[in-house]
């Protein structure tokens, strides 16, 4: 007697096809893993802001300057992993970071607990702390992952393109380029703040339309103001990009 051919259970069947389209499906991305220097300067100021501000919140801060000090140091030179702002702009954060940061340890080893400015300012130890505290959270939010919407990262290439050469034959048109690009980014994407977003365009848009001015209708403008209207709109776009919520990894 012939025996009959087995037959797999439909349940097992169903676990050998998915196996194989897992084999075949490819391999999720790992998120950016966060960069260990941020993470540091977040343990370290954490316990600092967790006191209301007033005297006890001052003076846990002087005690921790040491500690904050060696955090700030070890911040990245380069922007973190999956930040979306470049170079130029974590530099210049982590620069306004570090300064604010001078100042606060020059207060807390004042006798009076001031900091005397060379242009007569006087500021109390509060008052540099409570800079320390904005320059951390910007610096905090900018090693934040985000995703950029294509259009923005259209843009980024054509920023890129416009910055390098600045006193181009070529700057017009890169500038109308990149015009055109942030045009099609005037409506907020899902999640971001409405009001923040559309001030943060407007910036960056009036900038451009100031090289416009500067450099491309009647005589050329001055090389300082083509300069300073460049960097405007450099830091414009940023802000711009910073309005994207975060990642949620």
């Amino acid at each position: 007697m012939t025996a009959a051919p087995s037959r797999l259970p439909a349940l097992a069947v169903a676990g050998l096809v998915w196996l194989a389209c897992q084999a075949e499906a490819p391999a999720k991305p790992a998120p950016p893993r966060k960069d260990p220097a941020v993470t540091q300067l977040e343990a370290v100021y954490a316990p600092i802001a967790q006191i209301a501000a007033g005297p006890n919140r001052t003076r846990r801060a002087c005690a921790d300057r040491d500690k904050l000090t060696a955090a700030v140091t070890a911040l990245p030179k380069p922007a973190p992993t999956g930040a979306a702002v470049d170079g130029d702009t974590w530099h210049a954060s982590v620069g306004s970071l570090g300064l604010a940061l001078s100042n606060l340890v020059a207060a807390c080893q004042s006798p009076d607990l001031k900091v005397h400015h060379i242009s007569g300012e006087v500021e109390t130890a509060d008052d540099c702390l409570s800079h320390v505290d904005t320059e951390i959270q910007g610096v905090l939010d900018q090693a934040k992952p985000r995703d950029l919407l294509p259009a923005m990262k259209r843009s980024q290439t054509a920023l890129k393109s416009l910055l390098r050469e600045p006193g181009s034959k070529q700057l017009c048109a890169r500038r109308d380029a990149l015009a055109k690009l942030l045009a099609g980014l005037v409506e907020p994407p899902p999640h971001a703040n409405t009001q923040k977003w559309e001030q943060a365009h407007a910036l960056v848009t009036r900038n451009l339309d100031q090289i416009k001015t500067n450099r491309c209708h009647g005589p050329r403008g001055a090389e300082v103001e083509l300069a300073d209207a460049m960097t405007q709109v450099h830091d414009g776009f940023y802000q711009l990009v910073l309005q994207l919520p975060p990642r949620a990894d």
